[in-house]
């Protein structure tokens, strides 16, 4: 388990209380100090998220944190929106999101290729399916997805 997911592990259920759910973790080292950054939605995305609910959040995170023994030594907290390109991650995210065009990064090749455009088909048991265009669709289990990124809607007209 990586650092990242152990931290999630430990502020979910406090973020979530506050009416917030954990998009992303990033913890890593950045000009010389480490950076933990946090990206939230409100709970099933149901409205946007406000330069508010990332200081209740960051609030609520920094207490947690305070009560956990996780990180030794000083880091930045950082609490922001995923943004328009958010990152996909869970299960339930690629399900919100059918229909809707994503970038796939896989940890190996598939077919010589890491890389696929597509929309969102569907997932189920773990397994995401894009359609890359009209002729093709691609599967790929969730365990191989090195990273998946939701493709903006204007770009996505473009494609």
């Amino acid at each position: 388990m990586s650092k990242a997911e152990e931290i999630e592990k430990i502020i979910a259920p406090a973020v979530e209380a506050a009416g917030f759910e954990v998009v992303d973790i990033q913890f890593l080292p950045e000009a010389g100090r480490w950076v933990l950054r946090i990206f939230i939605d409100s709970l099933e995305g149901q409205r946007p998220v406000t330069l508010d609910d990332c200081q209740k959040v960051s609030g609520v995170v920094a207490e947690t944190m305070e009560n956990s023994d996780i990180i030794k030594g000083g880091y930045s907290l950082e609490v922001s929106s995923p943004g328009i390109e958010r990152t996909l991650r869970k299960e339930k995210h690629f399900i919100r999101f059918t229909g809707k065009t994503i970038k796939v990064t896989t940890c190996a090749p598939i077919e010589n290729q890491r890389n696929f455009t597509g929309k969102i088909v569907g997932f189920e048991n773990g397994t995401l399916t894009i359609e890359l265009d009209r002729k093709r669709s691609f599967s790929v289990d969730l365990k191989q997805i090195a990273r998946a990124k939701l493709v903006p809607e204007i770009q996505a007209e473009k494609l």
